[in-house]
């Protein structure tokens, strides 16, 4: 019982923080969280320099720290926005693909991660900042058609 009341919660929240945005834009903004979290080891080397060039004493220790944490929270609420997303996209994807003409529109490998595809849909975007005016659907769907075309005989 307190499994299923578990998972029910976790789906429901999950769901609220896919619809957390609407335009190609938004998608931009939530997925290079992603990125940013696979280089976090950039932004602690950043505090530290800041904590070692801290000469007159504005900034000590807790506040760095303080500021590490927020950074680190905020970026994952917008991954996790971002990955819900594309998981659920991919999830829709396999159930009912995309098709023009009776082939599919385009192919997600089996083996790409969630981080992976985030990392190419980003490229993407930052590419194509014109298409970023659609809708993160579309958007989405356009990337995955250049990053995953369907390889036919």
């Amino acid at each position: 019982m307190y499994r299923s009341v578990f998972l029910i919660i976790i789906f429901s929240l999950m769901s609220r923080l896919s619809y957390a945005f609407d335009t190609g834009h938004d998608l931009l903004k939530k997925c290079e969280a992603v990125v940013e979290l696979q280089n976090m080891d950039e932004l602690k080397v950043k505090l530290d320099n800041l904590k070692k060039s801290n000469v007159d004493g504005d900034f000590d220790n807790k506040k760095i720290k303080l500021i590490n944490e927020l950074a680190i929270s905020t970026r994952h609420i917008k991954a996790a926005q971002c990955l819900s997303f594309l998981s659920g996209f991919a999830g829709a994807n396999s159930i009912s693909p995309l098709t023009h003409k009776g082939r599919k529109m385009f192919c997600i490998p089996k083996d790409l991660s969630l981080n992976e595809a985030a990392s190419l849909t980003v490229d993407w975007m930052h590419k194509n900042m014109d298409k970023l005016n659609f809708r993160a659907h579309e958007v989405l769907a356009m990337s995955n058609i250049v990053n995953f075309p369907c390889f036919r005989a």
